[in-house]
Protein backbone atom coordinates (compact mmCIF):
# COMPACT_ATOMS: atom_id res chain seq x y z
CA UNK A 1 0.00 0.00 0.00
CA UNK A 2 1.29 3.48 -0.89
CA UNK A 3 0.02 6.13 1.50
CA UNK A 4 1.51 9.14 -0.27
CA UNK A 5 -0.83 10.84 -2.75
CA UNK A 6 -0.90 14.34 -4.17
CA UNK A 7 -4.11 15.05 -2.30
CA UNK A 8 -2.68 13.76 0.98
CA UNK A 9 0.43 15.87 0.56
CA UNK A 10 -1.80 18.92 0.54
CA UNK A 11 -3.39 17.82 3.80
CA UNK A 12 -0.25 18.12 5.87
CA UNK A 13 3.47 18.07 6.31
CA UNK A 14 6.38 15.79 5.68
CA UNK A 15 8.82 17.41 8.03
CA UNK A 16 12.24 16.09 7.27
CA UNK A 17 12.85 13.99 4.27
CA UNK A 18 11.78 13.86 0.66
CA UNK A 19 12.93 17.46 1.00
CA UNK A 20 16.21 19.19 1.62
CA UNK A 21 16.12 19.98 -2.09
CA UNK A 22 15.48 23.22 -3.90
CA UNK A 23 15.71 24.59 -7.40
CA UNK A 24 19.16 26.04 -7.99
CA UNK A 25 22.76 25.02 -7.82
CA UNK A 26 24.25 22.81 -5.13
CA UNK A 27 25.67 24.81 -2.25
CA UNK A 28 27.79 23.80 0.73
CA UNK A 29 28.17 27.16 2.51
CA UNK A 30 31.02 28.29 0.29
CA UNK A 31 34.26 28.62 2.24
CA UNK A 32 32.84 26.50 5.06
CA UNK A 33 32.82 23.43 2.82
CA UNK A 34 36.48 22.61 3.36
CA UNK A 35 35.76 21.11 6.80
CA UNK A 36 32.74 19.04 5.68
CA UNK A 37 33.64 15.33 5.28
CA UNK A 38 33.98 14.09 1.72
CA UNK A 39 34.68 15.85 -1.55
CA UNK A 40 32.47 17.71 -4.02
CA UNK A 41 30.99 14.41 -5.23
CA UNK A 42 30.31 12.87 -1.81
CA UNK A 43 29.47 15.72 0.56
CA UNK A 44 25.76 15.24 -0.16
CA UNK A 45 25.94 11.94 1.77
CA UNK A 46 26.28 13.96 4.98
CA UNK A 47 22.68 15.06 4.49
CA UNK A 48 21.67 11.38 4.55
CA UNK A 49 23.64 10.94 7.79
CA UNK A 50 21.95 13.99 9.33
CA UNK A 51 18.37 13.15 8.39
CA UNK A 52 18.49 9.39 7.94
CA UNK A 53 21.29 6.79 7.77
CA UNK A 54 23.63 5.40 5.14
CA UNK A 55 22.75 1.89 6.37
CA UNK A 56 19.40 0.05 6.17
CA UNK A 57 17.17 0.08 9.24
CA UNK A 58 14.45 2.19 10.81
CA UNK A 59 15.44 5.79 11.59
CA UNK A 60 12.60 7.31 13.65
CA UNK A 61 12.03 10.96 14.48
CA UNK A 62 9.61 12.39 17.05
CA UNK A 63 8.50 16.02 16.94
CA UNK A 64 6.05 18.53 18.38
CA UNK A 65 4.93 21.94 17.21
CA UNK A 66 2.27 24.55 16.61
CA UNK A 67 0.06 25.40 13.64
CA UNK A 68 -1.01 28.95 12.85
CA UNK A 69 -3.50 30.33 10.34
CA UNK A 70 -2.44 33.33 8.27
CA UNK A 71 -5.04 35.37 6.40
CA UNK A 72 -3.84 38.42 4.51
CA UNK A 73 -2.13 40.92 6.79
CA UNK A 74 -4.15 39.90 9.83
CA UNK A 75 -2.42 38.71 12.99
CA UNK A 76 -1.67 34.95 12.76
CA UNK A 77 -4.03 32.72 14.75
CA UNK A 78 -2.64 29.83 16.81
CA UNK A 79 -5.09 27.06 15.89
CA UNK A 80 -3.73 23.94 17.59
CA UNK A 81 -0.58 21.94 18.27
CA UNK A 82 0.85 18.79 16.74
CA UNK A 83 2.78 15.66 17.68
CA UNK A 84 4.16 13.25 15.14
CA UNK A 85 6.70 10.74 13.97
CA UNK A 86 8.58 10.43 10.71
CA UNK A 87 10.41 7.16 10.10
CA UNK A 88 12.88 6.38 7.32
CA UNK A 89 14.39 3.24 5.89
CA UNK A 90 17.26 3.86 3.45
CA UNK A 91 18.53 1.24 0.99
CA UNK A 92 21.95 1.85 -0.63
CA UNK A 93 21.76 1.16 -4.37
CA UNK A 94 24.47 -0.31 -6.57
CA UNK A 95 25.21 3.03 -8.26
CA UNK A 96 25.94 4.75 -4.94
CA UNK A 97 22.54 6.41 -4.59
CA UNK A 98 19.95 5.71 -1.87
CA UNK A 99 16.33 4.60 -2.13
CA UNK A 100 14.19 6.01 0.69
CA UNK A 101 11.02 4.55 2.18
CA UNK A 102 9.27 6.82 4.69
CA UNK A 103 6.19 6.88 6.90
CA UNK A 104 4.80 9.96 8.68
CA UNK A 105 1.96 10.02 11.21
CA UNK A 106 0.92 13.30 12.86
CA UNK A 107 -1.77 13.82 15.51
CA UNK A 108 -3.19 17.20 16.49
CA UNK A 109 -3.61 18.51 20.07
CA UNK A 110 -5.67 21.25 21.69
CA UNK A 111 -3.50 24.34 22.07
CA UNK A 112 -4.66 24.96 25.65
CA UNK A 113 -5.33 21.54 27.22
CA UNK A 114 -2.89 19.46 25.18
CA UNK A 115 -5.53 16.79 24.61
CA UNK A 116 -5.54 14.96 21.29
CA UNK A 117 -8.20 16.43 19.03
CA UNK A 118 -10.97 14.27 17.59
CA UNK A 119 -13.06 17.24 16.51
CA UNK A 120 -12.36 20.94 16.26
CA UNK A 121 -14.40 24.14 16.10
CA UNK A 122 -12.95 26.08 13.19
CA UNK A 123 -12.73 29.73 14.37
CA UNK A 124 -13.10 31.01 10.81
CA UNK A 125 -16.29 29.09 9.96
CA UNK A 126 -17.60 28.36 13.49
CA UNK A 127 -18.23 24.80 12.30
CA UNK A 128 -17.24 21.72 14.32
CA UNK A 129 -15.28 19.42 12.01
CA UNK A 130 -13.79 15.95 12.55
CA UNK A 131 -10.01 15.96 12.85
CA UNK A 132 -8.00 13.58 10.69
CA UNK A 133 -4.49 12.44 11.53
CA UNK A 134 -1.97 13.35 8.86
CA UNK A 135 -0.53 10.29 7.12
CA UNK A 136 2.17 10.34 4.47
CA UNK A 137 4.61 7.82 3.14
CA UNK A 138 5.50 5.24 0.60
CA UNK A 139 7.77 2.32 -0.20
CA UNK A 140 10.92 3.39 -2.05
CA UNK A 141 9.25 6.73 -2.71
CA UNK A 142 12.37 8.79 -3.39
CA UNK A 143 15.95 8.41 -4.59
CA UNK A 144 18.86 10.54 -3.40
CA UNK A 145 22.08 10.71 -5.43
CA UNK A 146 25.00 12.99 -6.19
CA UNK A 147 22.79 14.67 -8.82
CA UNK A 148 20.03 15.53 -6.34
CA UNK A 149 16.72 14.00 -5.27
CA UNK A 150 13.64 12.85 -7.09
CA UNK A 151 10.25 11.35 -6.29
CA UNK A 152 10.01 7.97 -7.99
CA UNK A 153 6.34 8.07 -9.00
CA UNK A 154 5.44 11.76 -8.84
CA UNK A 155 8.07 13.14 -11.22
CA UNK A 156 8.22 12.37 -14.96
CA UNK A 157 10.88 9.80 -15.80
CA UNK A 158 12.68 12.29 -18.06
CA UNK A 159 12.76 15.04 -15.44
CA UNK A 160 16.23 15.37 -13.88
CA UNK A 161 16.69 15.20 -10.11
CA UNK A 162 16.29 18.41 -8.17
CA UNK A 163 19.73 19.59 -7.00
CA UNK A 164 20.43 19.96 -3.30
CA UNK A 165 20.88 23.39 -1.78
CA UNK A 166 22.46 22.98 1.63
CA UNK A 167 24.41 25.32 3.88
CA UNK A 168 26.74 23.99 6.60
CA UNK A 169 27.66 25.88 9.75
CA UNK A 170 29.56 25.06 12.93
CA UNK A 171 30.06 26.70 16.30
CA UNK A 172 31.71 25.18 19.35
CA UNK A 173 30.84 21.49 19.51
CA UNK A 174 27.78 21.76 17.22
CA UNK A 175 27.27 21.58 13.45
CA UNK A 176 24.06 22.43 11.66
CA UNK A 177 22.67 22.05 8.18
CA UNK A 178 20.20 24.58 6.81
CA UNK A 179 18.09 23.76 3.78
CA UNK A 180 14.80 24.67 2.18
CA UNK A 181 12.52 22.98 -0.26
CA UNK A 182 9.95 24.06 -2.78
CA UNK A 183 7.99 21.78 -5.06
CA UNK A 184 6.15 22.72 -8.23
CA UNK A 185 4.88 19.21 -8.96
CA UNK A 186 1.91 19.36 -6.60
CA UNK A 187 -1.42 21.04 -7.37
CA UNK A 188 -0.30 23.85 -5.06
CA UNK A 189 3.34 24.61 -4.17
CA UNK A 190 4.58 24.55 -0.58
CA UNK A 191 7.76 25.65 1.16
CA UNK A 192 9.76 24.41 4.13
CA UNK A 193 12.82 25.97 5.79
CA UNK A 194 14.64 23.54 8.07
CA UNK A 195 17.76 23.37 10.23
CA UNK A 196 19.20 20.08 11.55
CA UNK A 197 21.79 20.03 14.38
CA UNK A 198 24.40 17.37 15.26
CA UNK A 199 27.48 16.94 17.51
CA UNK A 200 30.50 18.21 15.59
CA UNK A 201 32.80 15.31 16.55
CA UNK A 202 30.34 12.72 15.23
CA UNK A 203 29.73 14.69 12.07
CA UNK A 204 33.45 14.91 11.27
CA UNK A 205 33.75 11.12 11.53
CA UNK A 206 32.58 9.97 8.10
CA UNK A 207 32.30 6.39 9.43
CA UNK A 208 29.28 7.30 11.60
CA UNK A 209 26.30 6.25 9.42
CA UNK A 210 23.52 7.97 11.40
CA UNK A 211 24.11 11.11 13.45
CA UNK A 212 22.40 12.06 16.73
CA UNK A 213 20.43 14.99 15.44
CA UNK A 214 17.70 17.49 16.33
CA UNK A 215 15.78 19.76 13.98
CA UNK A 216 13.54 22.79 13.81
CA UNK A 217 11.37 23.59 10.81
CA UNK A 218 8.87 26.15 9.55
CA UNK A 219 6.49 25.06 6.82
CA UNK A 220 3.91 26.92 4.72
CA UNK A 221 0.98 24.91 3.38
CA UNK A 222 -2.55 25.28 2.06
CA UNK A 223 -5.50 24.73 4.41
CA UNK A 224 -5.79 21.13 5.52
CA UNK A 225 -8.70 19.43 3.80
CA UNK A 226 -10.55 18.56 7.03
CA UNK A 227 -10.70 22.23 8.10
CA UNK A 228 -13.31 22.63 5.32
CA UNK A 229 -12.18 26.14 4.41
CA UNK A 230 -13.39 25.98 0.81
CA UNK A 231 -11.91 28.78 -1.29
CA UNK A 232 -11.19 31.02 1.68
CA UNK A 233 -7.93 32.94 1.16
CA UNK A 234 -5.03 32.16 3.48
CA UNK A 235 -2.61 29.42 4.43
CA UNK A 236 -1.13 27.54 7.37
CA UNK A 237 2.22 28.04 9.09
CA UNK A 238 3.60 24.95 10.83
CA UNK A 239 6.51 25.30 13.25
CA UNK A 240 7.97 22.07 14.63
CA UNK A 241 11.01 20.75 16.45
CA UNK A 242 12.14 17.25 17.30
CA UNK A 243 14.97 14.76 17.43
CA UNK A 244 16.13 11.52 15.89
CA UNK A 245 15.44 8.57 18.21
CA UNK A 246 17.54 5.49 18.89
CA UNK A 247 14.44 3.37 18.25
CA UNK A 248 10.65 3.62 18.11
CA UNK A 249 10.63 2.49 21.76
CA UNK A 250 11.45 6.10 22.69
CA UNK A 251 8.18 7.43 21.24
CA UNK A 252 5.91 8.65 24.08
CA UNK A 253 3.39 6.12 25.39
CA UNK A 254 0.17 8.02 24.58
CA UNK A 255 1.22 8.46 20.97
CA UNK A 256 2.24 4.81 20.65
CA UNK A 257 -1.04 3.62 22.14
CA UNK A 258 -3.10 5.57 19.62
CA UNK A 259 -0.88 4.49 16.73
CA UNK A 260 -1.25 0.86 17.83
CA UNK A 261 -5.03 1.11 18.29
CA UNK A 262 -5.92 3.05 15.15
CA UNK A 263 -3.09 2.61 12.67
CA UNK A 264 -1.94 -0.95 13.12
CA UNK A 265 1.15 -0.01 15.08
CA UNK A 266 3.05 0.71 11.86
CA UNK A 267 5.85 2.65 13.49
CA UNK A 268 8.31 1.37 10.92
CA UNK A 269 9.32 2.23 7.37
CA UNK A 270 10.69 -1.19 6.47
CA UNK A 271 9.89 -1.82 2.79
CA UNK A 272 8.06 -5.06 3.63
CA UNK A 273 5.67 -3.16 5.93
CA UNK A 274 3.77 -2.07 2.81
CA UNK A 275 3.33 -5.64 1.55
Amino acid sequence: MTELTRRELLSGISLLGFGAGLHGQAAMAGAHADWVPGDDNTQWRNMIRMQMSTQPGDVPWWYTGRIYAQVGNEQPVHLFNLEGTEIYWVRPLADGSFSVSARTLTFFRDRDTGEMLREYRNPFTDQVVPVDANRLGGKDGAVYSAQGWRYVDMMPADQPPKPFQIEWYRSGDTVWMTSSRFSDILPQPWLEAMTVFAPLDDFLDANVPSLRTQFTSTYLSPWMRWLDMGDRAGHLVWHSSGRKLASADEIPAEYRQRADAEYGGLLTAAPDSWD
